[in-house]
């Protein structure tokens, strides 16, 4: 008995080697078991708590990770040990490096997944809590790319404009795939050899629904 309440002495910061007549306390400190800063407070004075409440949560700064959002279509294609550039909302130009440590194996009511990474070097304004944006990098794929300037929405769907000659242009309807650095992946077929307007798309755009109202 008096082992077990030993051990349980100790659970609560309290070492029961110490512990006399002289050094009984009524107020006992509460230890963190981490090092780093108090985020959150569920209790305040003279308020009763169970043993299974939370009274703080706690957040250690020098191993915050970057959780992403991926959607389902592209979550298969992330793997563990995969780098990954990350940057700031208030600062997009400047990135960080680092690792994708955890995919989940779930997929949640918007069909995306959430995967953890890990900063190489933990850039000193990250806070938790903070809006990231990310590129992974899966590796090299071949694909048919255009600016992403080329590519027009109408409605529901997306197309690129054909150049037949100098005034008469077609629109095509694409499935478009991956972006980076400025431009977009087309997936659909029959897109190679084509003449594309890649500046000022929208303006052809405009000027054909213009005639096809005319």
């Amino acid at each position: 008995m008096v082992k077990g309440l030993s051990e349980k002495l100790k659970l609560i910061g309290i070492n029961p080697d110490k512990l006399s007549e002289a050094t009984v306390s009524r107020s006992v400190p509460v230890y963190s078991p981490i090092h780093g800063y108090v985020t959150k407070v569920n209790v305040n004075i003279g308020k009763f708590v169970n043993p299974s409440d939370v009274l703080f949560e706690l957040i250690n700064p020098d191993d915050i990770h970057a959780a992403l959002t991926v959607f389902e279509k592209d979550i298969s294609q992330v793997k563990i040990g995969q780098k990954v550039k990350v940057s700031f909302a208030d600062d997009a130009t400047k990135e960080y490096d680092c690792e994708v440590i955890l995919v989940t194996r779930n997929i949640d009511e918007s069909r995306s997944g959430t995967l953890h990474c890990h900063f190489l070097s933990s850039p000193k304004q990250l806070l938790p809590g903070m809006f990231l944006n990310a590129r992974i990098m899966v590796g090299k794929t071949d694909a048919i790319t255009v600016p992403e300037d080329a590519v027009v929405r109408s409605g529901n769907k997306q197309y690129v404009v054909e150049s037949i000659t100098a005034t008469k242009f077609q629109l095509l309807e694409v499935t478009t795939g991956v972006k980076e650095n400025g431009f977009i992946a087309i997936e659909s077929q029959g897109i190679e050899g084509k003449n594309l307007v890649i500046k000022s798309a929208y303006s052809v755009l405009s000027k054909l629904k213009n005639n096809s109202d005319e």
